[in-house]
């Protein structure tokens, strides 16, 4: 497994879709994202107006399309080892097709999480002499809200890595993810117009369950700052069930298939 992901991040870093993934998003948080998020209306309740709210404001704003960017790239990137005959490669080495796909995930993971929660530093560093800073007793919010998303995100990234083993083609995982990952916010989006939103911002205050089961809510859920541990345990396990559902599912192509 460590020489899978050597090889792995020795490929990453000379893969210019591997740089693109974590540029882009970077560049629309460093251009977009400024204290204007906490002077118009704040999409999280109860923001604090420092560089904690300017995180929470960001997130709920940014993640979205961060991760339909990232997620988009993240299939293309795996795509072409298909198409390139990397995975052909690795299973003639030697490895294990669970050791090939683990290794995938892992990755499918780290890059995506890793752009956005740079685009995310970027938007506050932006902000760092023109709002104050949070106090210590923030940093345990900073941790909890970072793993969560971390997990959340992962869980719509696991979609597009099923894709990927189901087309075993770059445009095609790389068009369909992003499209599949689009449509879930609009749904997303959808639900949100039939309920009763707290005035100025992107939560409602009796969520049903298909919002309480939509990773994409609970990704702006999970940034309210008084999040009860009942809640947060929720959205942890609404995260491993579509995870474990996708990348399960994503596994069992993987195993079954023939490649070329």
């Amino acid at each position: 497994m460590s020489n899978l992901l050597k090889y792995e991040w020795y490929e990453l870093r000379h893969n210019l879709i591997f740089w693109l993934t974590l540029i882009i998003p970077c560049a629309f948080g460093l251009i977009m994202f400024g204290p204007d998020y906490l002077r118009n209306d704040p999409m999280v309740p109860d923001i604090p107006h420092n560089i904690q709210g300017i995180f929470m404001a960001t997130a709920a704003d940014g993640i979205l399309p961060f991760l339909i960017i990232t997620g988009a790239f993240t299939a293309m990137l795996f795509g072409q080892q298909f198409s390139n005959r990397v995975i052909d490669h690795e299973i003639s080495a030697g490895h294990s097709r669970a050791a090939i796909y683990t290794s995938r995930c892992i990755v499918g993971f780290i890059v995506p999480n890793l752009a956005i929660l740079l685009a995310l530093l970027l938007g506050c560093i932006r902000c760092f002499f023109s709002l104050p800073l949070p106090s210590t007793q923030s940093i345990s919010y900073f941790i909890r809200t970072i793993a969560m998303l971390s997990l959340l995100n992962f869980s719509l990234i696991s979609i597009c890595i099923f894709f990927v083993m189901l087309f075993r083609d770059t445009a095609k995982s790389m068009a369909v993810s992003a499209l599949f990952l689009l449509i879930i916010c609009w749904f997303m989006a959808g639900l949100l117009q039939t309920a009763n939103l707290v005035p100025g911002t992107a939560y409602t205050n009796t969520p049903g369950l298909a919002l309480l089961f939509h990773p994409a809510y609970l990704i702006r859920h999970v940034l309210r700052p008084h999040l009860t541990l009942g809640e947060g345990l929720a959205a942890i396990a609404v995260a491993v069930g579509w995870t474990t559902l996708f990348l399960g599912g994503g596994y069992c192509v993987f195993r079954r298939c023939e490649l070329k």
